[in-house]
């Protein structure tokens, strides 16, 4: 008669796998996702093995483990524990643990199969062992559980009744010491996220989470993670918990979140510094440009009258001038406006040819003084009225033709306008259309920029 083999394991995929290389050597085997599930299907097939998984939702591994243990209906069968990687590189060697009590996942097929036999070998189906033996398998695997620093406690209307040495080392107390204390006397915090789970440990059939315990008689305070079940201990019900010390990952976690949140109120204080760099930046741009104009104004209206020639030098350079210092305060408001995301394009009726021989006169003075020639170029079919952002136009044809006269070590420097794709005018705006032109990049042609 083929042994059944009953596999508790949330992967499908690792569960189908192991379900195909056991029922091709004979085996017959069920399969259970999660401990709870696992737990109703050993006591009603009494299955010859329990392949466990460690890490399940729900009830994991170590959770129903004992609940195996407890249940007479469950307790001679033997289990076979499938541990991570990281698991299984904690067990000390000394152990000599074979693999009738764990093997370490990935696993390939043959140790698989080993285990399983090894597991199954001393034990004929469905017969518990006489007298209330305990096999070699089931000493390896209780000792797997103890490696791993897993500690039993039993409650009782929730006082501690029975502790095991893994969690009399938890607690860093004698199970005498323990014996008849309310367990919560123990716990850091509000007690009641523990009696809601012990509540839903009840009526669930098990709950679990991470709680403060004091430990060593109150002088430390540890992050235990914590799994309850109901149990039944010397005839009468009770509740078993599964105690593992996880204080190591918990402050992990906690200086993560103490950096991503001092991480963020820096990210935070530096969006407001730089929101109010850019207020002040614009604030004093305007500060500054309102006088320049007026005084840009006044100088117009003092070249309206009679002067020298000398005079009206000096009030022209003084123009020039005051008009370059404009044009940086201007750059200075556009750059905090870009700051603050609040660059925008406007859109409004201007004269295109008067916008580019405007700016092309304003920068000839440059190239004249390289000793370049300068030109300018509209083509005819080229639109006078067009809808857009006529001091942004300004800005790029600058941009363009400084680089040219900056690039251009002799020779000629030509701006030319042409249409390249004209666009039918609807009748509310006779004026707009759609324009694309290119100016000459330095080193087009000779002396050209």
């Amino acid at each position: 008669m083929s042994k059944r083999v009953l596999i508790v394991e949330d992967s499908p995929t690792e569960a189908l796998r192991a379900r195909l290389i056991l029922e091709r050597e004979g085996y017959q085997v069920s399969l259970a996702s999660d401990g709870k599930e696992g737990l109703a299907r050993a006591a009603e097939e009494k299955p010859d093995l329990i392949i466990l998984d460690t890490i399940m939702p729900r009830m994991n591994g170590y959770e129903a483990y004992p609940r195996l243990r407890i249940n007479p209906e469950t307790a001679h069968i033997p289990v076979l524990m499938l541990l991570t990687e990281t698991e299984a590189t904690e067990m000390p060697r000394r152990l000599g643990l074979g693999t009738d009590a764990y093997i370490a996942k990935p696993y390939a097929p043959p140790l698989l199969l080993a285990g399983v036999r090894e597991a199954t070998k001393s034990l004929p189906p469905s017969v518990p062992p006489a007298g209330g033996e305990v096999s070699e398998a089931e000493n390896g695997l209780r000792q797997v559980v103890q490696t791993l620093g897993v500690g039993w406690v039993v409650l009782r209307d929730g006082h501690v009744v029975s502790v095991d040495p893994v969690a009399e080392a938890l607690f860093g107390l004698d199970a005498d010491e323990l014996a008849g204390r309310p367990f919560v006397e123990y716990l850091h915090d509000d007690c009641s996220s523990f009696t809601d789970m012990i509540s839903r440990a009840e009526s669930d059939g098990g709950g679990q989470g991470e709680f403060k315990v004091r430990v060593d008689g109150g002088e430390e305070i540890m992050w235990w993670r914590i799994g309850a079940a109901p149990a039944a201990y010397e005839g009468q019900a009770a509740t078993q918990l599964a105690c593992m010390d996880v204080t190591a990952r918990m402050r992990s976690e906690e200086e993560i979140k103490r950096y991503s949140e001092e991480l963020q109120q820096a990210r935070q204080e530096t969006e407001a510094a730089k929101r109010a760099k850019g207020d002040f930046l614009a604030n004093m741009s305007h500060e500054v440009r309102t006088p320049l104009y007026g005084f840009m104004g006044t100088v117009d209206l003092v070249l309206d009258t009679e002067l020298t020639p000398e005079q009206r030098d000096y009030l022209n350079t003084a123009k020039t001038s005051a008009s370059a210092l404009l044009a940086i305060v201007s750059d200075v408001l556009e750059f905090s406006e870009i700051e603050a995301g609040q660059l925008s394009l406007e859109e409004k009726g201007f004269d295109l040819w008067a916008t580019v021989e405007g700016t092309t006169e304003m920068m000839a003075q440059h190239a004249q003084e390289k000793g370049l020639e300068f030109s300018c170029h509209i083509s005819p079919e080229v639109p006078r009225a067009l809808v857009g952002d006529p001091r942004r136009l300004r800005q790029v044809l600058t941009n363009l033709i400084g680089n040219a006269v900056k690039f251009t070590e002799r020779g000629e420097v030509a701006v030319r306008v042409e249409a390249v794709n004209l666009t039918p005018q609807p009748p509310s705006l006779p004026g707009k259309g759609e324009h694309e032109g290119s100016p000459p990049r330095s080193g087009e042609g000779p002396g050209e920029g």
